[in-house]
């Protein structure tokens, strides 16, 4: 788990945060994190964003024992 006090990420973008190719920086290809979730997924994890605007963003990353 991971933990920010930053800013937070608005809803409408948090929605599309794991599609590939999305991004909310031009500078970004926007795959990072729809490869993140590839790969925890393919070792059967789960990865899941929770975050408000004002507050923080926390990530999560579980795999089973």
């Amino acid at each position: 788990m991971w933990k920010t006090a930053a800013s937070g990420i608005p809803g409408e973008v948090l929605d599309q945060i794991f599609q590939p190719f999305f991004s909310a920086k031009p500078q970004s290809l926007g795959l990072g994190l729809s490869f993140c979730k590839l790969a925890v997924e393919s070792n059967c994890g789960s990865i899941s964003i929770n975050s408000e605007v004002g507050v923080g963003t926390t990530v999560t990353i579980r795999f089973p024992l």
